[in-house]
């Protein structure tokens, strides 16, 4: 489980990235290209992703707040594949909805 807290990867390929529930948590991934890249359970949450390519990403559980800069053009998308959690927070179902940008 990969701990990459606060991490600068502005502009970072990460295409096809096998991210398993790594804590991204405050990371700026804004241009960051994630096409086909499985982020399944990672943490999110104040996460900068404004810009990010995100064709075909796997956000399967993944965990977010509102503090979580999504593109825009997948914002609503991701909102709405997504349950508020009792502490605010938000986590993308694990359902037929886990690939954005289908």
């Amino acid at each position: 489980r990969a701990n990459l807290t606060a991490a600068l990867l502005t502009r970072a390929n990460l295409t096809a990235a096998l991210l398993t529930r790594a804590n991204l948590s405050h990371a700026n991934l804004s241009h960051a290209n994630l096409s086909h890249a499985n982020l399944t359970g990672a943490d999110l949450s104040s996460a900068n992703l404004s810009s990010a390519v995100l064709d075909r990403v796997n956000l399967n559980d993944v965990r977010w707040d509102g503090q979580t800069s999504w593109p825009p053009k997948q914002a609503a998308e991701i909102l709405q594949a997504s349950d508020e959690q009792a502490d605010g927070s938000f986590r993308v179902r694990g359902d037929d909805r886990q690939s954005v940008g289908r």
